[in-house]
């Protein structure tokens, strides 16, 4: 799977949830749970990962050449009980 994501983002993704997109393309492609379609966002892909930090839920949209970019990543401490 190919990502792509602004840089400016993702270093304010760090700040804000402790995570940078790098980081979630490592840990999609090494600890990947499962990816089910948004109902809220049409186009939208929610995507869990497990890593050493916690459970992750990603929010990315499929781009042309089967691209995902990443919108956003945060901890889900429910989803940390549900797949621990």
């Amino acid at each position: 799977m190919d990502f792509e994501w602004y840089p400016a983002k993702s270093a304010a993704n760090k700040i804000k949830h402790g995570i940078s997109f790098e980081e979630v393309e490592e840990g999609i492609s090494e600890n990947f749970i499962e990816a089910i379609a948004s109902r809220t966002y049409p186009g939208q892909l929610l995507i869990l990962f497990r890593s050493a930090t916690g459970v992750f839920y990603v929010a990315a949209t499929e781009r042309r050449q089967g691209r995902l970019r990443i919108i956003t990543a945060h901890r889900d401490r429910k989803l940390e009980r549900k797949y621990g």
